[in-house]
């Protein structure tokens, strides 16, 4: 009888072992994870391919124009945006830098960004690079100016100087609610559709959703998650968040916000937002869907000790107007490493303060 107990006490040692071992990483986890992220260096870029695309003859005025400068602008080839570069975030601050290459119909051309934000309110520092290619164009006052600079307190100033009391205030109560992260209905609203996400493929994942592991990794720590939406699912992604009524309050609400950001300014014409009730919503997107043979979504993630260090999402549409594919592909790396991001010199003869293009009276 006691060897019996050993033997037990072993057997259900050894499954604990092999069954701790086993256990694949949560793909929520690394979400959860990677949302703490302080620092890292990051390399992504978003690309549209098209084939057979063909302009809406039945659209006319804007629409027909817009629609005529896509098909014309995706129709020259890939059309290619990359960002490479550096963020760095504290309690206070949060820093970005990135050199911005786009691409398009084989022409290129290349311009480094960086900011410096406050999280909790309007202040921040924003450099642009002046690309080589349009100083021509722009004229000779930028000929020798390499970044273009725009500060918030300028802002401000301008703001300040060409509004009535009245138009100032609403614009720094805009800026006050812009930057309240209790009352922000957006970002509730980003919480509220990732937890519906989340649902739908914990609910389908033998449909939707495959592991794999990464290497010689463990697997409780690393692997690569593959997930493959059609149009239907796709369907009940959209069903589901919008008959939820908690999620549909908190994005009336958003709707709401975002129009008091945006009526701000001497011709405030603009008219109170209308939100159709979930059903018509449910329905138009439907029916937007449903106008295309084909829509299929397949993202893969790659977690590394438990962190999303790789993604890579391809959004194909097919339909009678052409094929569309919509990529976005993005690496992080020197995860909560980066110690320091260096600003460009806003006091360099080569940067110029872009409020002096809009108004010359400012320093």
């Amino acid at each position: 009888m006691k060897k019996s107990f050993i033997l037990f006490g072993l057997s259900m040692t050894v499954l604990a072992m092999f069954t701790g071992c086993s256990q694949q990483v949560k793909l929520q986890t690394g979400m959860e994870n990677s949302s703490t992220i302080k620092s890292c260096s990051y390399d992504m870029t978003v690309s549209a391919d098209a084939t057979g695309l063909k302009s809406n003859s039945s659209d006319t005025g804007i629409a027909a124009g817009l629609d005529a400068g896509v098909s014309s602008m995706l129709s020259a080839g890939k059309v290619s945006l990359n960002f490479n570069g550096k963020m760095l975030k504290t309690d206070d601050r949060s820093k970005l830098s990135s050199n911005v290459k786009v691409s398009s119909g084989g022409v290129s051309f290349e311009t480094p960004i960086y900011i410096d934000s406050s999280n909790t309110k309007l202040d921040f520092d924003l450099f642009v690079g002046v690309p080589a290619i349009f100083k021509d164009v722009l004229g000779a006052e930028l000929a020798n100016i390499s970044n273009l600079h725009l500060a918030s307190k300028d802002l401000e100033s301008y703001v300040k100087s060409n509004s009535s009391a009245d138009e100032n205030k609403k614009f720094q109560d805009s800026m006050t609610k812009l930057f309240d992260n209790k009352g922000n209905k957006n970002t509730q609203v980003s919480k509220d559709m990732l937890l519906s996400f989340n649902t739908y493929l914990t609910k389908n994942k033998a449909k939707v959703q495959t592991f794999a592991k990464l290497g010689d990794a463990s697997a409780s720590k690393n692997g690569i998650y593959t997930i493959k939406l059609s149009k239907e699912d796709l369907k009940a992604i959209v069903s589901d968040y919008f008959s939820n009524e908690t999620y549909f309050t908190n994005f009336k609400d958003a709707a709401k916000e975002t129009e008091g950001l945006y009526s701000v300014g001497a011709s405030d014409t603009v008219k109170p937002v209308k939100v159709d009730d979930a059903k018509t919503i449910i329905s138009d997107y439907n029916k937007a869907l449903d106008a295309n043979k084909t829509v299929d979504i397949v993202a893969t993630i790659t977690i590394a000790e438990k962190l999303i260090t790789k993604t890579n999402i391809k959004f194909a549409v097919v339909n009678t107007d052409g094929n569309v594919t919509f990529e976005i592909d993005s690496k992080l790396s020197d995860i909560n490493n980066v110690t320091s991001i260096v600003a460009p010199d806003k006091n360099s003869d080569k940067t110029l303060n872009i409020m002096k293009l809009i108004d010359p009276s400012t320093k």
